[in-house]
């Protein structure tokens, strides 16, 4: 089954969207069933697509080797590293994402060489970022100033005499607890986001679909914090290189079956 989802922008409406998608659908595709068009009409800002009511219905209808059909790569996702990852994700239940503006097909080997460049850059950026934050934050703990410039989840900041630290935050890690609960009792990641959607945490920041899931990673591990054992980055890390390495399995047995 091949899907279409649009996002409507002003430089790019909805119709011309439409056309872009049954074009690429018809051109590359055309012996798959045509599902639907699943369309979000409300600009959701930094909203992954499956966090959006016609993105999540679409991933209830998704099952293996299905197809997803966008028009613009801004329309779904917030950053190219949200890109790598959603995609990566769909790619490990063997449903492929494909937006026509890129040119590439995931469904053949070309585009999935292509993706994994994509993949390759888009973690060398974040590790990038990460490495640069981290430099920037022991400078201001070696001068005196804050511990962290962002707070751990379950834990608050606290700050006297021009000093900071952090420390535990009961109301956020039984909510942290509540998310474990949801999640390992099946709950969607994005029926999460929405029983979330009006709580924030005790920095004032909303929970969204990336801390939602650092704090379920934080819940089972203890709260680790920053006391020099993990962080949260260090976990989806750890679960983006088992995400590479199962993808990487399957396509090594994908290609014994051509064999």
């Amino acid at each position: 089954m091949i899907y279409g989802y649009i996002r409507p922008m002003n430089d790019h409406p909805q119709g011309e969207q439409e056309k872009i998608i049954y074009s690429y659908a018809q051109g590359r595709h055309g012996d798959q069933e045509f599902g639907g068009m699943f369309i979000d009409e409300m600009v959701y800002g930094r909203v992954n697509i499956f966090d959006r009511p016609a993105g999540d219905e679409l991933a209830d209808r998704l099952k293996e080797k299905d197809i997803i059909v966008a028009a613009r790569l801004e329309a779904c996702f917030i950053s190219m590293e949200n890109a790598a990852d959603t995609i990566t994700e769909l790619l490990e239940r063997n449903i492929f994402f494909n937006v026509a503006e890129t040119g590439y097909d995931l469904t053949t080997d070309g585009g999935q060489i292509i993706f994994d460049a994509v993949v390759t850059f888009s973690d060398f950026s974040r590790k990038k970022r990460s490495r640069e934050t981290r430099d920037a934050m022991t400078k201001i703990k070696n001068y005196g100033g804050p511990v962290n410039r962002n707070c751990p989840i379950g834990f608050k900041i606290v700050r006297s005499d021009g000093e900071s630290s952090f420390v535990v935050d009961r109301k956020e890690r039984g909510l942290a607890m509540k998310i474990v609960e949801w999640y390992d009792s099946g709950v969607k990641w994005s029926e999460i986001v929405r029983r979330l959607s009006k709580k924030k945490r005790s920095n004032g920041l909303k929970w969204g679909q990336k801390n939602i899931r650092v704090a379920y990673h934080a819940a089972i591990d203890g709260f680790p914090g920053t006391g020099g054992e993990k962080d949260p980055f260090e976990i989806l890390e750890k679960d983006r290189e088992q995400s590479r390495k199962a993808r990487l399995a399957r396509g090594i047995n994908k290609a014994k079956e051509n064999n």
